[in-house]
């Protein structure tokens, strides 16, 4: 097979390319296409030639492999799925392998194992499942979804929300609008290898006691008395120059393990190990130097320090310890007060660590300083068991070794421990609040006990990764939302900065500090170094989010104008979080849950396109504040957020003609406005409904021109733009010296229609129509046409059509009907009593 090939298909490895293609043929196995040449066919069903096709939805529903035998460009305009294994096999033998662009308008949904060369764009939403390997680079317009264990082998760019689970790589640049991975750049991790076992002792031990050896994994070479753990199990032999040999194991998902080395005679023995496969067989540590050998005496000091918290008073336990040479049990060496030499170094930052803080270890109230050439006399008081239990106390971080030694008798011992951060400072950037979906950062500091920093924190090796989290402590009832998290993999001076972190939801909440890996371990927080000790703070909650900005919308649509005192029906006011892309941002469902009764957002009505209020004595707002608990919506009795408010507003003229005006709605609660969201402009017209006189025959069915018209600062001009305005036939009244009906009801389209007018009783004469547009729809009342005669009719419930229709009409905002007269049987004036035309053209 090609290796091109074996790449691609890592799963068929060791399956030759022949079987491969050939199994595929199976119903119950992989469909195989080739590609040009299957394009036009089921399921693909495309349109094109030569490399570029065209698409409508495709969907594949089992494995399927995509052999391409030349470059293929391929527009999707729907939806992308497949619902099984998705692989191409890409093979060029001469130029090593053919492009493929996939480009898909709508969502593409991955749904099982991708094995992939190609580019993708897609418009929509992508979900990727897990186990992906894709070779390319990716363009998301909306939101990205990898699974786990994937590795994604080029550039990802998405406009929206981008989330990778644990074990999943992207190897090239990362851009998206939030995201909650950091890992951008680095390729995925080989399988590890043993390495070799680190075999970790005292340096010196006891001879009426057995002495502990700790063995270690490691899958590269020690650095600073560490390694990186190998985890996939090792077994072995322990041995030593006398002849010793004792089993050891380290179990799967451990890196270490103790077993106990019991020697009865004084003196020194080596140390090694065997029985496994490894590049460097072992190495030896004793705490201070990479030393195999074990010295082995019949008195010395047993020193114990538990690991702890910088800055936080330990006991030191030296025993003075002996073996009796009758029982070669182990007692007391003895008691009382003796000037004992304290010395301690450094392991973890190492001794030659550059910029390492050398901060002195106090032992029963005596510096002793770390990493010096000699010792430091230190007076102890041992009791009857040969125990001395001096305060210990350690103001940075890190792994030291304490020794004690003393010539008469003569003793010596040594022990190591780990000391960590007692907390993380954690001090948010900027201004609060901060702005849902809005990047910010956050300063984090190691400290000790004493609030002082631990500036060796971040020297270590291998260094530590520190992860900040954003838990919501209100509203209790809302959503958590997507917090893109900090990640610092690199202190300076125990200090350092996050990335860009933002939160997509409102609320208050309160910020984590931890030891954690990238990608995210699946058990954090993660000890510090070889402790049990896993250092993790929290704020109080004290960082509060509120909302980017409002979108304006309309419901159904937004309309290009509307009518001067016209409810504005269905006006939604959205909190929304911040996105690049103003049209892609999503709603703070937590906008207003729990807020206090008074809380509110004020409702303005601003000139478009210039950034200023309407002035009150050109027209206002009916609805000028909207309610906090308009945003909240009920849910089996309890409160539930929904981010948004939907009203129902009017903006009306102080006089009626009053030149067309343009209006931005916008919504204002003291922080957050929908000047930095969407405000769709519109128009507010005075506007009137205009009827026309109609003439017909006597039997004849007559139309009637009802148009709308609007107010331009002048005259009153044809609102050609009205495709709203329906108005029963029920609010037709007729009068006159006729009886008739009329036919139909008003949809006006292009700002016109027509009432067809029937008479029932009578020969020549004409009936009066009037348009009944009062409040109340539905309701009999009369109109107020400027007719003599008002028979009732049923309102319309459009009385901001009313205007000037006549002689009746008066003050600055008259509420008249529009009335017109419907003819039958008469000629229209133009043509009445004509008896020959005669037309003469120069």
């Amino acid at each position: 097979m090609d290796s091109r090939l074996t790449s691609l298909l890592p799963k068929f490895a060791a399956v030759p390319l022949a079987f491969l293609l050939c199994a595929a043929a199976s119903p119950a196995l992989a469909d195989t296409y080739n590609l040009p040449a299957d394009l036009k066919k089921s399921p693909f069903n495309c349109t094109g030639s030569g490399q570029d096709y065209n698409c409508g939805n495709i969907d594949l529903d089992k494995d399927a492999v995509l052999v391409l035998n030349g470059p293929i460009r391929l527009q999707v305009s729907g939806n992308f799925t497949a619902h099984k294994d998705l692989t191409t096999v890409n093979d060029d033998h001469n130029h090593g392998s053919y492009p493929f662009d996939l480009t898909v308008g709508g969502n593409v949904d991955l749904k099982k194992n991708l094995n992939a060369t190609m580019t993708l764009t897609v418009g929509g939403q992508l979900d990727v499942a897990m186990n992906a390997r894709l070779w390319g680079n990716i363009t998301v317009g909306g939101s990205a979804n990898f699974a786990k264990d994937s590795i994604y082998y080029g550039d990802v760019t998405v406009g929206g929300h981008l989330k990778v689970d644990k074990n999943t790589y992207i190897t090239g640049i990362c851009r998206a609008g939030s995201t909650n991975f950091y890992g951008c750049g680095k390729p995925p991790p080989t399988d590890p290898t043993l390495h070799h076992v680190r075999i970790a002792h005292s340096g010196t031990a006891l001879t009426c006691t057995p002495a502990t050896i700790t063995l270690y994994a490691c899958t590269d070479s020690d650095s600073g008395d560490a390694c990186i753990a190998y985890t996939s199990g090792v077994s072995g032999n322990l041995k030593t120059d006398s002849g010793i040999s004792i089993k050891f194991e380290i179990p799967k998902d451990s890196s270490s393990s103790s077993i106990p080395l019991r020697v009865t005679t004084a003196g020194t023995v080596k140390l090694s190990a065997d029985g496994y496969v490894s590049s460097d067989l072992y190495t030896c540590s004793n705490g201070k130097s990479a030393s195999c050998d074990l010295n082995f005496r019949d008195s010395a000091f047993m020193l114990n320090v538990p690991d702890h918290l910088s800055g936080i008073s330990q006991k030191l336990t030296i025993a003075a310890v002996q073996k009796d040479d009758t029982t070669n049990k182990c007692v007391p060496g003895f008691s009382g007060k003796r000037d004992i030499s304290l010395s301690c170094g450094y392991i973890n930052p190492g001794q030659d660590t550059a910029n390492i803080s050398r901060l002195p270890l106090n032992i029963a109230k005596t510096d002793i300083a770390c990493g010096a050439t000699s010792a430091t006399l230190v007076s102890l008081d041992f009791d009857a068991q040969g125990v001395a239990a001096p305060d210990l106390i350690y103001n940075e971080v890190g792994t030291l070794n304490v020794s004690a030694n003393l010539t008469s008798p003569l003793m010596a011992g040594s022990t190591s421990f780990t000391v960590a951060p007692a907390s993380f400072g954690i001090a948010a950037k900027g201004n609060q609040p901060f702005k849902a979906g809005v990047a910010f950062q956050a300063d984090v500091t190691a400290k000790n006990a004493n609030g002082q920093t631990t500036v060796n924190f971040g020297l270590e090796t291998p260094p530590p990764q520190v992860r900040i989290t954003l838990k919501k402590c209100s509203p209790t009832a809302g959503r958590d939302g997507t917090f893109t998290e900090g990640f610092i993999s690199k202190f300076k001076a125990g200090q350092a900065s996050t990335g860009d972190m933002s939160w997509s939801e409102v609320g208050v909440g309160q910020f984590r500090a931890y030891l954690d890996t990238n990608p995210a371990s699946s058990s954090p927080p993660l000890a510090y170094l070889s402790s049990n000790i896993r250092p993790d703070s929290s704020t109080t909650c004290n960082a509060v989010f509120v909302p980017d900005h409002f979108d304006i919308q309309y419901s159904p649509e937004a309309r290009p104008f509307w009518y001067s005192a016209q409810p504005m029906a269905k006006v939604k006011v959205i909190a929304r979080a911040y996105a690049a892309d103003k049209t892609a941002a999503t709603t703070t469902y937590n906008y207003m849950l729990e807020a206090p009764s008074t809380a509110e957002v004020v409702l303005k009505a601003y000139r478009n396109p210039l950034d200023s209020e309407i002035d009150a004595q050109i027209g206002e707002l009916d609805v000028k504040k909207i309610q906090g608990s308009a945003f909240v919506k009920k849910i089996n009795g309890k409160d539930e957020g929904q981010g948004e408010a939907e009203i129902t507003t009017t903006f009306t003229f102080k006089k009626m003609k009053t030149p067309p005006q343009d209006l931005r709605l916008r919504a204002i609660d003291g922080i957050t406005s929908s000047k930095d969201g969407i405000e769709s402009p519109t128009i507010i017209r005075t506007g009137r409904l205009r009827l026309f006189n109609a003439f017909g025959g006597a039997n004849a069915v007559v139309p009637m021109t009802v148009r709308a018209e609007y107010w331009n600062g002048t005259n009153w001009t044809w609102n050609s733009q009205d495709k709203y305005t329906k108005i029963l036939r029920s609010a037709v009244a007729l009068s006159g010296t006729l009886s008739g009906t009329v036919n139909n009801d008003l949809a006006l389209i292009n700002g016109e229609d027509q009432l067809k007018l029937t008479k029932t009783a009578g020969s020549k004469g004409y009936l009066d129509v009037a348009l009944n547009l009062a409040l109340n729809a539905g309701g009999n009342s009369k109109d107020r046409s400027c007719l003599g005669t008002h028979p009732d009719s049923q309102s319309s419930g459009t009385p901001w059509l009313r205007s000037w229709y006549g002689f009746c009409s008066s003050g600055d905002n008259p509420d008249n009907d529009p009335a017109a007269r419907a003819n039958f049987g008469v000629s229209a004036p133009e043509n009445r009593a004509t008896i020959f035309v005669r037309e003469v053209f120069n």
